[in-house]
């Protein structure tokens, strides 16, 4: 009615308001008409989104600026959230680190505390989704904006319970090792693998905390985003180090707990079990002939 009297800057005020109010106002050849906007419209409103890892500049060829970047994929699962990023700071005395949260699409509210906790500590960034992206793609996304000598990527379900930066700077100095965590992988034929108990050169690193130098970057290139799904994508990753002469060391006593990992415990079994496999299937046909790069690996 504003606009069929020529009183646009009425109109386009009323406009802005139920924008405001959170509703989009859609015209077409029959009118105008208001609804609720969908909750990607409402998450553009907040804050700026990512589509895609494609948009996230590459930072692998600056100078470090701190000693370690803490990669954190977040996905729902406030609690989770919040235990293993505070735990990440609390135990980060006499260490610079960043902590990097890519918020992947949350819904409960994750979101919303991530940008607190940011405007309380400027060692945290986030970088929001405007979708949920497949795991690898949300990982490179934290990778390319890192800024650390050290990466370290930790699953949401892991709680640091003191000291991970000094054992894992002193691993890492050995220019051999690639891969440093504490819960390691083992395999006689690609076909299955087992957690090792034990310390020393494994065959991949679990992702419930996988660390290596930033400046590997440049060589082992980033996740193959195929790999929607995070299982199985951290052996595939492991042997992209592997494949440059590299060796993945794992260290049980790194003080890392684990709690209920609940993006799979809250899946179906049905669901977890064909997704899992779809990955191994991608692994074996990169892999499937290299043996030679198991830590057990016939000498003939």
């Amino acid at each position: 009615a504003l606009r069929q009297k020529h009183l646009f800057d009425s109109a386009d005020g009323l406009r802005r308001e139920l924008r405001h109010q959170r509703y989009v106002v859609e015209d077409d050849r029959y009118g105008s008409r208001a609804r609720p906007m969908s909750e990607l419209e409402r998450r553009t409103e907040q804050w700026r989104t990512i589509s895609s890892s494609k948009e996230v500049s590459s930072l692998v060829d600056s100078q470090d600026i701190v000693d370690f970047s803490v990669v954190v994929v977040a996905c729902n699962y406030r609690n989770d959230v919040q235990r293993c990023v505070e735990s990440a700071l609390r135990w980060s005395s006499g260490h610079s680190i960043e902590i990097i949260a890519v918020d992947n699409g949350s819904t409960d509210g994750t979101s919303e505390w991530l940008e607190e906790i940011v405007n309380q500590d400027s060692r945290i960034r986030v970088l929001h989704t405007d979708h949920v992206t497949g795991d690898a793609a949300a990982k490179n996304i934290g990778l390319r904006q890192s800024r650390g000598g050290v990466v370290v990527m930790l699953d949401i379900s892991t709680e640091v319970t003191g000291d991970l930066y000094t054992p894992l700077t002193q691993e890492l100095e050995d220019p051999s090792v690639g891969v440093v965590g504490p819960f390691g992988l083992q395999t006689q034929d690609l076909q299955e693998f087992e957690e090792v108990s034990v310390g020393g050169n494994v065959d991949a690193m679990q992702a419930y905390c996988f660390a290596f130098k930033r400046a590997h970057l440049r060589y082992v290139g980033w996740m193959p985003e195929t790999y929607r799904f995070y299982r199985n994508l951290d052996i595939q990753y492991s042997f992209q180090f592997k494949d440059l002469g590299f060796t993945i060391r794992a260290d049980p006593n790194l003080p890392l707990r684990r709690h209920t990992h609940r993006v799979w415990s809250e899946m179906s079994e049905e669901e977890r079990d064909k997704l899992s496999r779809d990955n191994y299937r991608r692994f074996l046909h990169r892999w499937h002939h290299r043996t030679d790069l198991l830590v057990n690996a016939s000498q003939d």
